[in-house]
C-alpha cells in the first residue's frame, strides 16, 4: 500500500465533516419535522429514526476524528481515538438494533422482512438477515484496522477504518432516508380505511 499522506487524511476529514454537517441539517430540519407530523406511527418510528441518525453520525465521527488524529497526534493516540469512537458506534448499533426490532414487531414483520399494506404495496422492515449484515459490516469495519495491524494498527491500517466508516455512513444515510419514505407510506396506510 502506498504511504498515507496528511493531504489524503485531511481530505477524508473534510468529506466526513461535510457529510456529518449535511446529516445534522437533514435530521434536524427534514426528518424531525416529518416525525412530528406523524400521528399514529410516531411513538414507534421516532426512536428508530433517531437511533439510525445516532449510528450514522457515529460512523462519520469515527472517520472525522480518526483522520484528524492521524494527522495531528502520535500513532498511539490515534489508536485511542479510533477505539473510543468505535466503542461509541457499537453502543449506537446496540440501540439501533433494539429500535429496529421494535419497528419490525410493530409493523408485523414477516420472515421475508416486508409487509403488505392495504394498497398492496410492500414496505421493507427489519429482518434477521439485515441485522446480521449490519452487525457484520459495522463490526468488520471497526475491527479491520486491529486485524490488519495485528492488535497495534498503524497509520495505513487506521486509514482503512476511516474509509470503511465513511462508506458505511453513506449507506446508513441512504437507509435512513429510505426508511423515512417507508414510514410515511405506512402512516398513510394507517389513515386509509381498509377496503375489505
Amino acid at each position: 500500500m502506498k504511504p498515507v499522506t496528511d493531504e489524503l487524511l485531511l481530505n477524508l476529514a473534510v468529506i466526513a465533516a461535510t457529510l456529518l454537517g449535511l446529516l445534522v441539517v437533514g435530521v434536524l430540519f427534514y426528518v424531525e419535522t416529518g416525525l412530528r407530523r406523524l400521528e399514529r406511527a410516531h411513538d414507534v418510528f421516532a426512536p428508530y429514526v433517531r437511533a439510525a441518525a445516532r449510528l450514522t453520525m457515529g460512523l462519520y465521527v469515527v472517520a472525522l476524528a480518526t483522520a484528524l488524529a492521524l494527522v495531528a497526534l502520535e500513532p498511539a493516540w490515534s489508536r485511542v481515538v479510533f477505539g473510543l469512537t468505535a466503542l461509541a458506534v457499537l453502543a449506537s448499533l446496540v440501540d439501533f438494533t433494539r429500535q429496529a426490532r421494535v419497528v419490525g414487531g410493530a409493523m408485523g414483520s414477516s420472515a421475508r422482512g416486508a409487509i403488505t399494506i392495504p394498497s398492496g404495496e410492500a414496505i421493507a422492515v427489519w429482518s434477521r438477515p439485515q441485522e446480521l449484515v449490519v452487525w457484520a459490516s459495522v463490526g468488520g469495519a471497526l475491527a479491520l484496522p486491529w486485524i490488519l495491524g495485528v492488535a497495534t494498527p498503524e497509520r495505513e491500517d487506521l486509514t482503512w477504518g476511516v474509509l470503511l466508516a465513511l462508506g458505511l455512513g453513506l449507506l446508513s444515510t441512504l437507509n435512513m432516508l429510505l426508511s423515512v419514505f417507508d414510514i410515511a407510506k405506512f402512516e398513510r396506510a394507517l389513515e386509509r380505511p381498509s377496503e375489505d
